[in-house]
């Protein structure tokens, strides 16, 4: 898959690449032509600005809960899946600079992203509030049940690349995380 998408010299450089450079470093470097960002890596930037501020209220409560046995792991699983996402949507809107967008497939939540944005200032906004763990847990149910997971899972879907469709960590993205 990554010879047909991205060519011989990416596939050999992945190979030849050593411990400290990840695949998408290399592609950022190797394979795809620097222009002018369209619409499109605007909506993934966005997307991913999303999944960072996730993470970083999963950090607040991991933060809050430390001497928690059971809700620091909880707290920094969640941080390490938000960490997840953001790096496969930065994949993602790499692959969309070379192989194109399917805006049908995302058209629906553009619109939907300023909402979403707000729900998460306000999620924010309100971490001070979170003393018990009945809080945190409500928190996470804000969160969650927002429409996050379905943005990022649009913003997957819409990538118009032959790479995401097959490669099985794109499809289990979702399911890891539920």
């Amino acid at each position: 898959v990554t010879i047909r998408c991205f060519g011989w010299q990416v596939f050999f450089k992945a190979l030849t690449g050593g411990k400290n450079k990840t695949f998408l470093s290399l592609l950022q470097r190797e394979a795809f032509p620097r222009s002018k960002p369209p619409n499109v890596i605007s909506i993934i930037d966005r997307c991913i600005g999303l999944e960072f501020r996730a993470k970083r209220i999963y950090e607040v409560l991991a933060n809050t809960f430390g001497e928690s046995d059971l809700l620091e792991p909880f707290f920094a699983g969640l941080v390490e899946h938000e960490q997840y996402h953001a790096d496969v949507l930065e994949l993602c809107r790499e692959v969309a600079m070379q192989s194109g967008w399917r805006a049908n497939a995302f058209n629906p939540w553009e619109e939907y992203l300023p909402k979403l944005e707000e729900q998460m200032s306000s999620i924010e906004a309100s971490l001070n509030k979170v003393i018990s763990t009945d809080d945190a847990m409500r928190v996470v149910i804000q969160v969650e049940s927002s429409e996050i997971n379905l943005v990022f899972y649009a913003a997957i879907s819409a990538t118009d690349s032959a790479f995401v469709e097959k490669l099985n960590p794109f499809q289990q993205t979702m399911e890891l995380h539920m």
